[in-house]
């Protein structure tokens, strides 16, 4: 396990004086046997954590025989035997796969990528090109990962790649299932990229590649404040948004991007815009859409605010937009703690006391 976790800190003195004390030490071969399963455990750990020096070492030492005639060329049933042997010290400690390949391209440690596809790209037992969640083969799914996390150096290897004609990305024992998909990333690179406000790789992505977006990269973009990214799909591309994006937007309190989108989409909102808004405490979102949007809130928002101990709110849309609570503000107010606005509610909603009192 202390290799395991040495490997996991990307302190290579410490995992190699492990390693080269431990096997010339003790001769029995089980013992042997352990610390190469675990040497070969730890590669995945070391190239996740971007410690490429660690995962070159171990990969050396777990591929050689050693003595005692052992090796660590297991096979994946005898790798998993051992594992369950040394997870439990060391959670991370699992055989290099597709997901080795992903968790690399999540954190853009581009020449750790580099290396997998070198060292495992011939590997049918490894096979890190397989298939991987929703039928999607490795690459696919690391590219849509990359995008997402706006590592677009990670993104153009990938790309490269594909676009090279690499007979490798075909060479695993599931090539027929590979050749069944498509190859490239899926609409949520775009997505996800536009999410997350990469905006360099949403245009990267938009000129290199053919698979585009869908409504959920500007209706998403306009959740986490994104106004530029939703300004550039709008100009750029023609698959548009949905009311989401007007009631993410209200929903986080940007107004500037609700009215943004008010003048330049069609789309509209819904009640969850007021509704969300109002829970949030976003009064001044709230005003805007009573005073421009045709949408109106429901009782949820009063409750919502409640609920939230957003008085300012509650007392506006009450007397402003005449819009009542329900019995749930009531119980709400009471189970939050919050006694000035469970007394407010039951000063205006009398009948209310006595299904609480009831209840």
């Amino acid at each position: 396990a202390l290799v395991s976790i040495a490997a996991q800190r990307g302190h290579l003195e410490i995992v190699r004086w492990i390693v080269e004390w431990t096997l010339p030490n003790h001769t029995a071969v089980e013992h042997g046997i352990l610390v190469l399963a675990v040497a070969t455990l730890s590669i995945h750990t070391a190239a996740t954590h971007g410690h490429l020096q660690v995962a070159k070492y171990l990969r050396e030492t777990a591929s050689r025989s050693v003595c005692g005639g052992y090796t660590a060329h297991f096979t994946g049933q005898e790798i998993e035997s051992l594992r369950g042997v040394i997870v439990e010290a060391s959670p991370e400690a699992q055989r290099v796969s597709g997901r080795t390949m992903i968790l690399a391209a999540k954190k853009g440690f581009l020449n750790v990528i580099q290396w997998l596809y070198a060292e495992y790209g011939d590997d049918l037992e490894t096979e890190i090109f397989n298939v991987g969640p929703e039928r999607l083969p490795i690459d696919t799914v690391a590219m849509d990962t990359a995008a997402s996390y706006g590592h677009l150096d990670v993104l153009k290897y990938f790309h490269e790649l594909q676009t090279s004609g690499e007979t490798r990305l075909q060479c695993t024992k599931n090539a027929m299932d590979r050749a069944a998909e498509r190859e490239g990333c899926t609409t949520a690179a775009m997505d996800k990229a536009a999410a997350c406000g990469h905006l360099e790789v949403v245009k990267w992505l938009h000129q290199h590649r053919t698979e585009g977006c869908t409504q959920a990269a500007m209706d998403e973009a306009a959740l986490p404040k994104r106004i530029e990214v939703v300004q550039w799909l709008h100009e750029n591309r023609a698959e548009g948004c949905s009311t989401r994006a007007m009631d993410n937007a209200a929903m986080t309190g940007h107004l500037d991007m609700v009215k943004w989108l008010h003048v330049h989409r069609t789309e509209g909102c819904t009640e969850r815009a007021m509704n969300e808004a109002a829970e949030n405490g976003h009064l001044k979102v709230v005003q805007w859409l009573y005073a421009n949007r045709s949408e109106t809130c429901t009782s949820s928002a009063v409750d919502y605010a409640a609920a939230c101990n957003e008085f300012e709110v509650v007392l506006y849309l009450h007397f402003q937009c005449r819009v009542d609570c329900t019995d749930v503000a009531a119980f709400e107010t009471l189970e939050s703690d919050h006694p000035e606005m469970h007394a407010w509610v039951l000063e205006h909603y009398p009948a209310f006391r006595d299904i609480v009192m009831e209840d």
